[in-house]
């Protein structure tokens, strides 16, 4: 477990199935027709997950949990405008290399560097079985 919460790190996973589309789409030359299936994806990502794991990091006492709200907020921006971007201009190869990039980036520099700090800090509203 990368987090040490599970349920975060199954929908981690969503995140990477995401970027793996992402990778699929510029691979097959559909990101034209395809990135508006996907967008839609990243928003319901941003619903699911991180409300969820701001509460986890908090309730963890995590030192980093301002930082990741912070993250998510800049995250949520970006996600924003590709949709405008989407709606104006269309799906293109280009921006679907730019989606690829900043997701990329995102798994690295934000998932495995912040939310994996939250294993350092045990829940204590856990219930031990």
């Amino acid at each position: 477990m990368l987090s040490g919460d599970k349920a975060t790190d199954v929908q981690h996973r969503f995140l990477v199935d995401v970027v793996n589309e992402i990778a699929d789409v510029i691979d097959d030359g559909t990101a034209k027709t395809q990135l508006g299936q996907i967008l839609p994806l990243l928003d319901m990502y941003v619903e699911w997950h991180f409300e969820r794991e701001e509460k986890c990091m908090f309730r963890r006492s995590c030192p980093y949990a301002y930082a990741n709200e912070r993250a998510h907020e800049s995250f949520m921006t970006v996600v924003k405008r590709f949709r405008v971007r989407y709606q104006a201009e269309g799906g293109s190869q280009a921006m679907a290399e730019e989606m690829y990039h900043f997701m990329c980036d995102w798994l690295v520099n934000h998932i495995i560097k912040i939310d994996s700090t939250m294993r350092d800090y045990p829940d204590r509203t856990e219930k031990p079985y």
